[in-house]
């Protein structure tokens, strides 16, 4: 069994992926536009060049992305957890992936002696990043 979240985006799902694939999450692939599914399908009008599948990948992650007009209901009663072992490479993340959105925990040493930070992105999803750290 795998779980595999599937976060949708209101029209901007390209451009998500493409800000994860350059703070260097991972890399889009199996990517499908509205246009590319059945001509009975039903899509929203002027989005034919919008995503309606896609499947994100890095190294321990997975999840599939789309657009959809419910979308700008907001992402809530989520966040995407990511657990790392190296210091600066979560640091690095951190800043790269919180750029243009709110932080609402800095990255910092927590009680349970971690290196913890929670944010929300630039397209409203929930981030938390957690970094065990070798005593």
């Amino acid at each position: 069994m795998e779980l595999n979240p599937y976060v949708f985006y209101h029209g901007n799902c390209a451009e998500a992926l493409a800000f994860y694939e350059a703070a260097g999450l991972g890399k889009a692939g199996m990517t499908m536009t509205w246009s590319q599914g059945p001509a009975d399908m039903q899509m929203p009008p002027n989005w034919g060049d919008k995503i309606m599948h896609a499947r994100f990948e890095g190294d321990g992650i997975a999840f599939m992305a789309a657009d959809t007009p419910e979308a700008d209901e907001g992402h809530r009663g989520f966040s995407i957890s990511l657990g790392m072992t190296d210091l600066a490479q979560a640091e690095k993340l951190f800043a790269s992936l919180s750029n243009g959105g709110t932080v609402r925990m800095p990255m910092a040493k927590t009680f349970w002696g971690a290196h913890f930070g929670m944010f929300t992105d630039k397209f409203g999803v929930g981030w938390m990043i957690n970094c065990e750290v070798k005593q």
